[in-house]
């Protein structure tokens, strides 16, 4: 895993400049598949609990002046939610911040968190049918596991939500299912309206899924007959692939009947102030690279037809482009200075682009040391007074040979100086 804090360490390659691309925080993602596969709803409280009714059986004969039976009711299963917290962030360090010179890649940071986030409630949200005929993590209120052909009944007797024996996807897997679906009775031995409404496969079962259910005629077979399950329309609602599925030949089947698998949110991931705070002045952050020195970003939240949920809207106040006026160079002799001056980022006429200063820096300390001389470069740039869309950015380079030291000379200063750095150049 990679280190919990990200420092300028973590990736050095982002502090020098020259990089084409950077790749492997984001990627295009899936739609939302959990949603597919569980009643989706909310809840407030530390747990929920579903409680199982048992009705009456069928009616008896009421002889002439005699009582009729009444009715009569048990408790059956009981089932437990209870929620589980998950947490994801990250933690930057100013100096990251400060350094790194590809602001797309903070500004990916929170969509990379987000990513994460939506395939953790994916890969929970899976993981009950990956272990669907397992009671290693889960089981239903009669000790079975959720997909078993020996579920107890409170009346007595079983009953079965799964083949037996099982088999694989085809035709007649998907017939024998619906027929044991439609055979299907509630505890007290009423029979129940079970209908399939869903086909949920793993992806290696996507495209013999569809040649199943939307072949015209039979799939795979010879014979002149009518594809049953597509003409009758068995599975209203379609075939659903799920990318968690982790057992290739997987299939399920959702039915009409409610109350069935539940996902319930406690809390979703919530919207929070620090990301819209770390995306603004990112946002802000690249367009002060681009020479919008004064950018505001402002951010919005609207309300949207899902009341848990909200749209943020950045408002970007971009304000006018500053230019480099002039282009300063002092203290250049040797190194010729028009050479110099051609390999600087910083051009008169271009766009102020404030990481320009730590770029030419390097640029000039690095064609230096090829002529072996170690300088020491001083770059500022001050916004003119009369114009502050004009930049004046100046280099001041103590050149000096390979071997040379620097003294310095450090003390208080008294009211009527100016600020000073005294330095010492001695040869070696």
């Amino acid at each position: 895993m990679p280190s919990a804090i990200i420092n300028t360490g973590t990736h050095p390659k982002l502090l020098w400049p020259g990089i084409q691309a950077i790749w492997g925080q984001v990627y295009d993602q899936h739609p939302t598949e959990y949603t597919d596969l569980f009643d989706v709803d909310s809840s407030s409280r530390a747990y929920e609990e579903d409680v199982q009714i048992v009705g009456p059986g069928l009616a008896t004969i009421k002889p002439e002046g005699k009582p009729g039976s009444f009715l009569g009711e048990a408790q059956g299963g009981v089932t437990r939610y209870t929620h589980v917290p998950y947490s994801l962030g990250y933690i930057v360090t100013h100096e990251e911040l400060s350094d790194n010179l590809y602001e797309e890649v903070s500004m990916r940071r929170a969509k990379a968190n987000a990513f994460s986030m939506a395939q953790t409630v994916e890969h929970v949200a899976a993981f009950l049918y990956n272990n669907a005929h397992s009671t290693t993590y889960y089981t239903t209120w009669d000790g079975k596991a959720v997909c078993a052909s020996d579920h107890v009944k409170v009346s007595g007797g079983t009953w079965s939500n799964t083949l037996t024996p099982s088999a694989d996807l085809s035709e007649a897997a998907l017939e024998d299912i619906c027929i044991q679906m439609m055979d299907m009775t509630n505890d007290a031995g009423l029979k129940i309206s079970v209908m399939p409404r869903s086909l949920h496969v793993a992806t290696a079962e996507y495209f013999n899924a569809n040649r199943i259910l939307k072949s015209t005629l039979q799939s795979d077979t010879a014979n002149n007959n009518i594809n049953v399950l597509r003409v009758t329309n068995a599975f209203p609602e379609g075939i659903k692939v799920n990318h968690y599925f982790t057992v290739p030949g997987t299939w399920f089947v959702r039915t009409n009947v409610q109350n069935g698998l539940k996902f319930l949110w406690r809390e979703k991931p919530s919207l929070r102030s620090d990301y819209l705070e770390s995306d603004r002045l990112a946002i802000a952050a690249l367009y002060r690279h681009y020479g919008f020195l004064d950018t505001r970003v402002d951010v919005r939240l609207e309300s949207t037809r899902d009341p848990g949920a909200a749209r943020v809207v950045f408002v970007i106040h971009e304000g006018p482009r500053s230019l480099v006026a002039r282009v300063a160079l002092e203290g250049v002799a040797a190194y010729p200075e028009r050479e110099l001056r051609r390999a600087l980022y910083a051009q008169p006429g271009k766009p102020f682009d404030p990481a320009y200063l730590h770029l030419d820096t390097l640029r000039i300390s690095q064609l230096y040391q090829e002529r072996g001389h170690r300088p020491h470069t001083l770059a500022s740039a001050v916004r003119r007074h009369d114009d502050s869309l004009q930049v004046d950015v100046r280099y001041e380079v103590l050149e000096m040979h390979q071997g040379a030291t620097i003294d310095g000379e450090l003390r208080p200063l008294k009211a009527e100086e100016k600020p000073s750095l005294k330095l010492a150049a001695a040869n070696m």
